[in-house]
């Protein structure tokens, strides 16, 4: 909604997403949560594993990897 302000009106966005303004205000001043977080590491590790095998390492590669490493990776979400 931030990205579209200037061309779109607050209010008419979020009655076209069904939300609420003051939910939406509520949302862009949260703090970022622990799983959010630890995700965003993890896919900075990702990447750097992917730029170290020049993007020839795949989701097996890296989870062995990972495990070989007893590196915690976040469970079903």
């Amino acid at each position: 909604m931030k990205a579209h302000s200037k061309g779109f009106s607050l209010e008419k966005m979020a009655e076209v997403l069904r939300v609420s303004r003051s939910g939406y205000y509520e949302f862009i001043g949260r703090e970022p949560s622990k799983r959010s977080l630890e995700n965003q590491s993890l896919v900075e590790e990702i990447k750097k594993v992917h730029k170290k095998s020049r993007g020839h390492m795949g989701a097996r590669e890296y989870t062995w990897n990972s495990r070989s490493k007893e590196t915690h990776t976040p469970g079903k979400k």
